[in-house]
């Protein structure tokens, strides 16, 4: 069986701000949460919403690696004898490099609205409250 191990501020805002119950074991502090498919998603979208500069920031620094691994050579190799023989692999590469630049702008800007929603939500609050 596998786990998944979770953040328990993380762990606490799901379990208390959408009161959603997610069958889990605590082993050694760690929070484990029984490995289902619906419960990994909704996670992650949880995730996703509240915190989406870290989660397109994730898969932006996946992208740079790739990229890196599949550049690097090419260009070593461009500065030995001045040819680049393997052009798809330099396609790819600066594709993925393109998708990773994407991915962290696409990050900032959620952020930004999310904590914009945020203050907004909180004005709406304190116009009820008055």
């Amino acid at each position: 069986m596998k786990k998944y191990a979770l953040d328990w501020k993380l762990w606490a805002i799901i379990s208390t701000v959408f009161q959603i119950y997610i069958p889990f074991y605590i082993y050694k502090g760690i929070i484990y949460i029984k490995n289902n498919k619906r419960y990994g998603k909704t996670i992650a979208t949880l995730f996703k919403e509240y915190k989406p500069a870290e989660f397109f920031n994730i898969i932006s620094v996946i992208c740079l690696i790739i990229s890196l691994i599949l550049g690097i050579p090419v260009v070593t190799e461009y500065f030995k004898t001045g040819l680049v023989p393997r052009f798809p692999t330099l396609i790819v590469s600066g594709i993925a490099l393109l998708v990773a630049l994407l991915l962290c702008i696409t990050g900032i800007i959620l952020q930004v609205i999310v904590k914009k929603h945020r203050q907004l939500y909180e004005l709406y609050l304190n116009t009820l409250r008055k």
